[in-house]
């Protein structure tokens, strides 16, 4: 839980300033300590469109279908080849006609479910959080051509649904994600990593792990520790960010994005 609220949180969000994960900070306070979850939340998770068309290891090119189910590919290049490649690959961005073949369904399914559902419209949940809803389609994306789209389909911008007007909402400067995602997703992130039992008075202890050794290596825990003190040999790189990456700030080119005719575009 420290990895994930320390270094992966902290890369998701772009927040300017260290997130720490403190579970003795709420131990004089009430707090719920639970194992639930906000379907809100379940579908701002579904992030198919960051994943690479391919991966590469080795010099050699795999699909995703290729690694699913596939461990004999990592014992063949070795761990410290395997984790290198992927902190130097590229994710894909989260947007609009940018999801892989195999995630066009699911995609598909979230829109109907939140359909079912009759969840709010994307104006609604910005409004309960407190953002200023948006007043064109213009204004939503950044960008003309897909704003024409979604006034084709919705007509009225308080019709635009919630999964996707995530999807078409622009992106923060120098961020993978956009302002309504973080400020809905990143908040209960961290509130569920928190409420986690471990993160408890009753078990944030030395004894839940062993004693003052286990519980120093859970404190002390890092993204590069868990894979360095795992691997013989020199340490690859082990990074959530991509070396020497710098991120595009004008407006996407929808041509850039894949798309899936055959299935629909999403």
């Amino acid at each position: 839980m420290k990895i994930v609220t320390e270094e992966y949180i902290q890369h998701l969000s772009n927040y300017h300033y260290q997130i720490l994960y403190k579970p003795e900070l709420l131990f004089d306070v009430p707090f719920q300590y639970q194992n639930r979850i906000a379907l809100e939340f379940n579908h701002l998770y579904h992030w198919h469109p960051l994943i690479p068309d391919d991966f590469r290891f080795g010099g050699t090119n795999y699909t995703l279908k290729h690694l699913l189910g596939n461990p004999e590919i990592v014992i063949k290049h070795g761990m410290a080849s395997f984790v290198d490649s992927l902190s130097k690959q590229i994710a894909g961005r989260f947007t609009v006609k940018n999801h892989p073949h195999f995630g066009v369904k699911v995609a598909k399914n979230v829109i109907k479910h939140g359909r079912e559902l009759r969840l709010q419209s994307y104006n609604n949940y910005r409004k309960r959080f407190n953002l200023q809803p948006f007043q064109s389609f213009e204004q939503l994306t950044g960008n003309k051509k897909l704003a024409k789209e979604l006034e084709t389909l919705y007509g009225d911008i308080n019709g635009v649904e919630f999964y996707v007007g995530l999807l078409s909402e622009k992106l923060r400067p120098k961020a993978m994600f956009s302002e309504t995602m973080m400020e809905l997703g990143s908040p209960f992130s961290l509130k569920g990593l928190m409420s986690n039992p471990l993160s408890s008075p009753k078990y944030w202890k030395p004894s839940t792990f062993g004693g003052a050794v286990g519980f120093d290596l859970v404190n002390s825990a890092t993204l590069k520790k868990l894979f360095c003190q795992n691997i013989n040999g020199d340490c690859p790189e082990v990074s959530f960010r991509v070396p020497g990456f710098v991120e595009s700030q004008g407006e996407a080119d929808d041509e850039s994005f894949r798309n899936c005719p055959e299935h629909g575009e999403l």
